[in-house]
């Protein structure tokens, strides 16, 4: 089985080549390698208040998804990122319910996102951490 490596979060910067995206930089958490995941304006700003503390006026779609998973007893226990295609990376949600572990397939800024709301570890499999 591949190893998982942890990822921190090290920022998003605007991406000045293509217009209402950002990149999501993460590194391992004990290492040296970076890399970004391009992601959109809305999902870029959902993680960016979360990291900031501010919180919107409204629930935005991402903190419905972790209210829903509170309502109904489950948790988000890690993100892994599992593939590249393309330089699209592709995401499991691994959430904890009353039957065990449900995992889901996401979006990469969709589960990040998630991530930082509920204080859930990021992960990627070596295997792709070698190849970016």
């Amino acid at each position: 089985m591949d190893a998982e490596i942890k990822l921190t979060i090290t920022g998003l910067v605007y991406n000045q080549t293509v217009v209402g995206t950002y990149g999501l930089v993460l590194s391992e958490t004990e290492g040296n390698r970076r890399f970004s995941v391009m992601i959109g304006e809305p999902e870029a700003q959902s993680i960016a208040l979360k990291l900031n503390g501010k919180k919107p006026p409204r629930p935005l779609t991402h903190d419905l998804i972790f209210n829903l998973l509170n309502l109904y007893g489950s948790k988000l226990e890690k993100v892994l990122i599992y593939n590249m295609v393309n330089d699209v990376f592709y995401s499991e949600l691994h959430i904890r319910t009353a039957d065990g572990v449900q995992v889901v397939d996401a979006r990469t800024s969709d589960a990040v996102a998630l991530a930082v709301r509920s204080d859930s570890p990021v992960f990627i499999r070596a295997s792709i951490l070698d190849i970016v």
